[in-house]
């Protein structure tokens, strides 16, 4: 893939990704075939992923990627909910905090 950032402050950035062989066997080539231009992943800070991941499961009826919170990149913890966009297509919503000493 190609990926590059922008910065807009500390607490909001914007990764912006494309393949580099499209039609080819890559995620973001596979995701592009299926559904096609877009908004593929949304990402949010949370400060604890569990209790996100229990309010949009029990408010929101959505059920998540993972039955629970694992470990993600950067000692993150995360989580994810494949959610339909207003367009019919599909979003995947991470919900990621970062560890601390306690929960390591």
């Amino acid at each position: 893939a190609e990926e590059f950032t922008l910065h807009f402050s500390e607490e909001v950035a914007l990764d912006l990704l494309t393949t580099r062989e499209p039609g080819g066997d890559g995620a973001i080539a596979r995701y592009l075939s299926k559904f096609g231009e877009g908004v593929q992943q949304v990402e949010f800070r949370c400060t604890n992923v569990d209790r996100a991941t229990e309010i949009l499961k029990e408010k929101f009826k959505i059920n998540s990627v993972y039955p629970a919170t694992r470990p993600g990149a950067d000692k993150t913890r995360v989580n994810f909910f494949l959610v339909t966009s207003p367009d019919g297509g599909k979003v995947l919503i991470e919900l990621y905090d970062v560890a601390s000493k306690a929960q390591s």
